[in-house]
């Protein structure tokens, strides 16, 4: 069993949450890009690396099957709020865009999930840029309540991100899949793949 290498690939993770208003781009070579927020004095201890498998990669307290063409890639780093756990980089690129899932970890005080997930999309809400899709829905991850949810943000170009928030043992997930505005069927067949493969430990 080995650990992956943060720099397997040459991206980084897009996450745009949790009172992250300065997100800049970076760049990822040959005109490809892909958001990431800037590092900041108070960014939380980042994890271990996780653990891969074969094709299966181990975060804080799960794990599932890395879709095909996927590799573990580097964390991006949060300032408040939430620490990026793992983080994947598909192979595709759409208008320069190279397609990210990465899940982040919280701890709070929520009841429910969809406390959870209420109090997340205030945050997104007031978020300039961030553009809301949609009403929220429920959903399921390896058996537990979850819900779902879907926004736009424009950083260098535009992008997606859809969301699932679950809570496990009073820790909260949010599994964001990161693309090109307009996905591609194989980035969003990959990130449900992910979720119908992942178990918790």
């Amino acid at each position: 069993m080995a650990r992956a290498n943060g720099g397997a690939v040459a991206v980084a993770a897009a996450v745009v949450v949790l009172a992250l208003s300065n997100v800049a781009c970076a760049g990822l070579g040959n005109g490809e890009w892909a958001a990431t927020p800037p590092t900041t004095p108070d960014a939380p201890p980042q994890p271990a690396a996780p653990v891969v498998d074969g094709s299966t990669i181990s975060g804080t307290g799960y794990r599932f099957t890395i879709p095909a063409g996927w590799q573990p890639a580097a964390n991006a780093v949060v300032g408040e709020g939430g620490t990026v756990d793992l983080t994947i980089a598909g192979s595709s690129v759409t208008m320069g865009v190279r397609p990210v899932i990465d899940v982040m970890l919280e701890t709070g005080t929520w009841k429910t999930v969809a406390d959870y997930a209420a109090e997340h999309r205030d945050r997104l809400a007031g978020q300039a840029g961030i553009t809301l899709q949609g009403a929220s829905r429920p959903q399921t991850v390896a058996g537990s309540p979850a819900v779902a949810m879907e926004f736009t943000y424009r950083h260098q170009t535009r992008l997606r991100a859809r969301q699932v928030l679950c809570l496990h043992h009073g820790r909260g997930y949010v599994i964001t899949l990161h693309t090109y505005e307009t996905a591609s069927p194989e980035d969003l067949t990959a990130f449900d793949q992910s979720l119908g493969a992942w178990s918790w430990t």
